[in-house]
């Protein structure tokens, strides 16, 4: 849990799960990426059996100063490949910073592959 927020009345925390999600979402939906690269076991198992995982190819570590949200992609061949990564960064941190508006965060993009289509 990312620790989000502390008042005199409690804490509010968030998981993980949720910030990886919503990275997701937001990095697949950017031009120039055509797919996520499995990071895990689990997400190469659900791919198996057709469910689709927003948080598939999103790693988010949380030390005590900042939340780092890693983001692996795999690009279409063809586009410039910093242009899409900054991208895909960008949109990242715009669509947390919609949904999570105070969390302290470090956005890191890796470009794990290219999709040559015929």
């Amino acid at each position: 849990m990312v620790e989000l927020k502390t008042t005199d009345s409690g804490k509010i925390d968030i998981s993980e799960n949720l910030i990886s999600k919503v990275a997701g979402k937001a990095a697949i939906e950017c031009y120039g990426v055509v797919g996520m690269v499995s990071r895990n076991f689990r997400d190469g198992i659900q791919k198996f059996f057709g469910k689709e995982q927003y948080d598939k190819g999103v790693e988010v570590v949380n030390t005590d100063d900042k939340c780092q949200i890693n983001v692996h992609v795999i690009l279409a061949y063809g586009g410039k490949i910093d242009a899409i990564a900054q991208n895909v960064m960008d949109q990242v941190v715009y669509a947390i910073d919609q949904y999570i508006p105070n969390l302290d965060k470090v956005v890191n993009v890796y470009v794990d592959d290219i999709s040559i289509l015929k």
